[in-house]
């Protein structure tokens, strides 16, 4: 009887660590507004995982920006209504501008295998001019 109860709660154990592991995979996120995408250029590493999300109040396609030379789009996403999201892998070979249009209106954005510029912090040593 306490080997049974123990294979079940090894099963229950492993059960649960096989859900957090998929609710907890973390992906950059790149959100649909009625502005345009934020953020505007979003930093990945070859084979990265980006997720779409729309928040915009219409339903958005999102697509490559074809080269200047082929009309041909490499990726384009299904349509996405307000709340929906949309998973693609960047590699090396992806477009990496890409667009959505909204009547007469292009939004843009990019990916870029760059390392992301660092702000720095506002500087506090300054004094006020009071001594």
């Amino acid at each position: 009887m306490l080997r049974i109860a123990m294979l079940a709660s090894m099963a229950v154990l492993s059960t649960a660590t096989m859900l957090n592991a998929d609710t907890e995979h973390q992906y950059q996120t790149v959100v649909i507004t009625d502005f345009g995408f934020f953020p505007l250029t979003t930093y990945v590493d070859p084979g990265e995982v980006v997720q779409f999300n729309n928040q915009a109040d219409n339903a958005r396609v999102i697509s490559a920006i074809p080269f200047e030379d082929n009309q041909i789009v490499q990726w384009t996403s299904p349509s996405l209504e307000k709340g929906e999201t949309f998973l693609m892998q960047v590699n090396e070979g992806t477009v990496l501008e890409f667009t959505s249009s909204l009547a007469d209106e292009e939004q843009h954005g990019a990916f870029s295998f760059d390392e992301p510029p660092i702000e720095e912090a506002p500087d506090t040593t300054t004094t006020s001019g009071n001594n």
